[in-house]
């Protein structure tokens, strides 16, 4: 489609000469008259161009850094949903900009403050991630449109650097190859062996539980035994609920010479508090394996079948009790539902299937009920 850039000049004109005070915070959602731009930035829609912005930062009367929102569903590190009078958006954290108040429109909505943290925190980590990223000369933060999985930075080795090594890494990948890789740079860098070092703990969980969750905590703050750092590698299938919470503090707050690596096959097992928190990285052997590949077949097939059908379409699943693999499944629905114009028409089924992927991170969650309730959830 070819955009109009005339008649957004002369309405640039319109807003130019307007003469008004308009009050906002921080917060705000606005109607906002963000243009026609080019290649992949954000452009608005309609007569007067408009998009809806989240204020992010009020930095005069006159204007705030802002960021744009679309009815299109998207998931991955520099996108973050959020929920608008009953209806599932995307805040577009890689389109954040200045805007100036002479583009706004009205005021749509105001998000309360835990959701407007939860935004502000993961916009913060990112941006300390794109500034270590670029300042170590390994590349450039992975365009969040064109990604292998439209969801996390290309991983490469030599983002780990002695100097500006960052307090805590998740990488998703084939556990084996993702360790090999940390043993490298560990060797290369302080010369450290993971086997047997008195300051390396290494575990392996199928679920990291709160318990052990406490562990860490305490082990965290304890004086490296040589040297002046302590690393953490801790492999883990999936992460419950509980134990994420109990580790906010830990990665918000770091000991000095403190260092984690996270290693799973799959980020979604992270809930968006502590993944704000942390540098998530996905490696090679992670992009599209056999199991993605599976549960997006299997998404595909399952959505345009009858209610009855889905049930017995879910029952190995239920069956198996395998909780990353119905949590593979359930994102490749929610993700299968999203493509194109299917994130409006199926915005009340979205809300239930994210909420219930939040619930399978729970400690013991009831996968039977989780799956039966997206069987017979209505699909457009």
């Amino acid at each position: 489609m070819q955009k109009d850039f005339d008649g957004w000049n002369e309405r640039k004109k319109v807003l130019e000469n307007r003469r008004r005070g308009i009050l906002f915070k921080e917060g705000e959602i606005w109607w906002c008259s963000v243009g026609i731009n080019i290649g992949e930035e954000s452009c608005g829609k309609g007569g007067i161009f408009r998009r809806p912005i989240l204020v992010i930062k009020k930095l005069s009367e006159a204007n705030c850094i802002g960021i744009p929102i679309s009815t299109k569903i998207k998931i991955g590190t520099w996108f973050t949903d959020i929920v608008i009078k009953g209806q599932i958006q995307t805040v577009l954290l890689y389109q954040i900009r200045m805007f100036s108040v002479k583009r706004f429109q009205r005021r749509l909505t105001v998000l309360d403050s835990a959701e407007f943290s939860r935004i502000k925190e993961k916009l913060e980590a990112l941006l300390e991630l794109s500034h270590n990223h670029q300042s170590i000369g390994s590349g450039s933060v992975g365009d969040p449109k064109n990604s292998d999985n439209d969801s996390n930075l290309v991983y490469n080795v030599n983002m780990f650097s002695r100097e500006n090594l960052h307090h805590a890494y998740f990488i998703e990948g084939e556990r084996a190859a993702v360790l090999a890789d940390i043993d490298a740079f560990m060797q290369d860098a302080f010369g450290i062996v993971r086997q047997g070092h008195p300051d390396v703990h290494f575990a392996e969980y199928e679920s990291l539980g709160i318990d052990e969750s406490r562990g860490l905590q305490d082990m965290q703050s304890m004086r490296p035994v040589q040297g002046d750092r302590k690393i953490f590698i801790l492999a883990a299938d999936s992460i419950t609920s509980e134990a994420q919470n109990s580790l906010l503090k830990v990665f918000e707050e770091p000991t000095p010479g403190t260092h984690f690596f996270i290693v799973s096959s799959s980020e979604r097992i992270l809930l968006p508090t502590l993944r704000s928190r942390l540098v998530v990285l996905s490696h090679p052997s992670a992009r599209k394996n056999d199991a993605q590949k599976s549960a997006e077949s299997e998404a595909r097939k399952f959505i345009p079948m009858s209610p009855k059908a889905r049930l017995e379409f879910v029952a190995h699943m239920i069956e198996e009790k395998d909780k990353a693999k119905a949590e593979e499944f359930l994102q490749a629905v929610i993700a299968e539902l999203a493509r194109g114009g299917g994130a409006k028409k199926n915005a009340a089924a979205l809300k239930e299937l994210l909420a219930l992927a939040r619930y399978l991170k729970d400690r013991a969650p009831s996968v039977k009920l989780i799956l039966e309730r997206v069987a017979l959830l209505r699909y457009e």
